[in-house]
């Protein structure tokens, strides 16, 4: 709860207009809308989950009609599994280079960015880590890079 309390107090100190954001998992589809915990570390993080802000579900399919109806500012990618499947320049440039996407924000900017698996899928109490990424990559470096001490909650 320190550490949420902490982020938020960076966040709004930033003062920034909100930025949005849109998970495209591989691993997973229909992960990301509103009701995941994606969403929630969103929340956290000062930032809108943009399918979530459109009313998409968590549990319904990210297609390419959700990515031009939420038009984030930003596009989290999976690194782990590109990484794992050699893939990693081939598929960021899949987003920058589909005319389909080329009006939206996040492609027009190149801020089509990866993750680390571990940042996007923290369902426990070490979610700061990812939450504080995710605010550095819409926000700048607001927060510094610092160890990653596991937080025990016991």
């Amino acid at each position: 709860q320190t550490q949420l309390e902490y982020i938020k107090s960076k966040v709004d100190s930033a003062s920034v207009k909100p930025k949005s954001v849109m998970l495209v998992s591989k691993m997973n589809h229909n992960y990301g809308g509103k009701g995941s915990f994606f969403d929630d570390m969103c929340h956290f993080a000062g930032v809108k989950n943009a399918p979530a802000e459109i009313g998409v579900l968590n549990g319904q399919l990210m297609d390419k009609e959700i990515m031009l109806r939420a038009a984030p500012d930003y596009f989290l990618l999976s690194l782990s599994w590109e990484l794992k499947h050699d893939n990693k320049d081939g598929y960021k440039k899949e987003f920058l280079e589909d005319p389909a996407l080329a009006n939206l924000e996040a492609v027009k900017n190149n801020h089509v960015c990866y993750l680390k698996d571990k940042y996007l899928y923290a369902s426990n109490q070490n979610c700061v880590w990812a939450i504080k990424k995710i605010a550095n990559l819409a926000y700048g470096n607001i927060f510094t890079d610092e160890e990653e001490v596991f937080l025990k909650g016991y």
